[in-house]
């Protein structure tokens, strides 16, 4: 009598073959929802620094080229024609020069605090700057502090 040949898989190794693809895909769907989450991450931290880069460097300089500086409450400071404020509500800093209000901060960034302070010296006044920005989605929140200290024209 002839032996029959073997042709396909057997049950058991069916059953290792498919736990080893499943292993193997929950692995994979990991790392990717990993770089995702980085991916997020990363994004809303530029978000975040570019816009704390962008608005501190304009409030310098309007800080820079002012010959005095009004402080109209601790959010809000004028520069002869030019103020600049934080418009809680809809969290972001504006600045109106005369020509219209403009917004100094993106709108995916929130804006929870922004701080003014005059310093006086003798011989020199200057104005600190501090900020709180926060960027959030549906699984992550950033909060990141910056501050600025710049000495107004004129006063050094």
């Amino acid at each position: 009598m002839k032996k029959k040949e073997k042709k396909g898989y057997s049950l058991v190794e069916m059953i290792i073959y498919i736990s080893l693809i499943v292993m193997i895909m929950t692995s994979v769907v990991g790392i990717v929802i990993a770089v995702m989450k980085s991916s997020k991450y990363v994004g809303a931290l530029n978000e975040i620094e570019n816009s704390a880069i962008l608005s501190l460097n304009r409030i310098s300089r309007e800080i820079r080229i002012a010959s005095s500086a009004t402080l109209l409450n601790s959010s809000n400071i004028n520069f002869g024609t030019t103020t600049i404020y934080l418009n809680s509500n809809l969290g972001q800093i504006y600045i109106d020069d005369g020509s219209g209000q403009n917004p100094l901060t993106s709108s995916k960034i929130n804006v929870s605090r922004l701080l003014f302070t005059k310093i006086t010296s003798t011989s020199s006044t200057a104005v600190r700057v501090e900020m709180t920005l926060n960027a959030s989605s549906f699984d992550m929140f950033l909060s990141k502090d910056f501050n600025v200290t710049t000495v107004l024209r004129g006063t050094d």
